[in-house]
């Protein structure tokens, strides 16, 4: 009898440290903003953590991501937290703004369903790797000062900073790439960082069709671009934003 007391003890304590694990496991963590962080970064391809560059500086970055699955390992880890966050209403709704989990799916997609296409022509689109490195550094040292010098703003203000600063990253990347580089790598590249932004920030471009004239008007556009880019904070227009420089 004594040990059938035991040992109905002994499973009964095991049960609740079972179930202790479980809902520590799956709970939502207080630090969610820092793991969605931190899931963004390994993949290195969302703008508004100044990712994309490795994808025309790094030949095996799409074998990376898309055969060793880190870009999927991403994909679970934003899931996961998502998961266990969503029965907080509050937390839920700022997930919402901050990814998407359908969109990471689609921008996985245009990466990776054709390999070949960025491989073959990795020569034009890796040439420009040392300016769009330099834009991206100045775009983040901006940000970086835009942030400190906002403080403690409204969210609106540290919304429209940080979707500007992910625009700006994905025109550092798209402009001089579309001087040389064809229209059909370009946009399938731009349109796949455009799905790994906030959904609170700007709507998702078309991947358009490839045509000759839409190309030579591209090409001339960014040759104009060139002439008179300044090598300033760029300020986008967002959905409810100030307009200010």
């Amino acid at each position: 009898m004594a040990n059938s007391a035991a040992v109905g003890a002994f499973l009964g304590v095991n049960f609740l440290i079972i179930m202790a694990v479980h809902y520590s496991a799956a709970k939502c963590p207080e630090d969610y903003r820092y793991r969605v962080e931190m899931c963004v970064m390994e993949a290195q391809v969302a703008p508004q953590a100044g990712g994309g560059l490795p994808l025309v500086t790094d030949r095996n970055k799409l074998e990376e991501l898309c055969v060793r699955g880190i870009l999927q390992k991403t994909i679970d880890c934003l899931r996961d937290i998502y998961d266990r966050c969503s029965n907080n209403a509050v937390v839920k709704q700022e997930l919402d703004m901050l990814f998407s989990i359908d969109e990471w799916k689609q921008g996985q997609t245009l990466l990776c369903e054709d390999l070949n296409l960025f491989k073959n022509h990795f020569d034009c689109v890796s040439k420009f790797g040392p300016r769009i490195s330099s834009c991206i550094l100045i775009r983040t040292q901006l940000f970086k000062k835009a942030v400190t010098d906002a403080g403690i703003a409204h969210f609106r203000t540290l919304h429209d900073i940080t979707c500007n600063f992910a625009q700006n990253i994905v025109n550092c990347l798209e402009r001089p790439l579309a001087r040389s580089c064809p229209l059909e790598v370009v946009d399938t590249m731009v349109s796949a960082l455009h799905r790994f932004l906030p959904p609170a920030c700007a709507p998702v471009p078309a991947v358009f069709e490839v045509e000759h004239d839409q190309q030579e008007e591209r090409r001339g556009q960014a040759a104009h671009d060139e002439q008179y880019e300044p090598m300033i904070y760029e300020t986008v227009i967002v959905e409810g934003g100030d307009g200010r420089n």
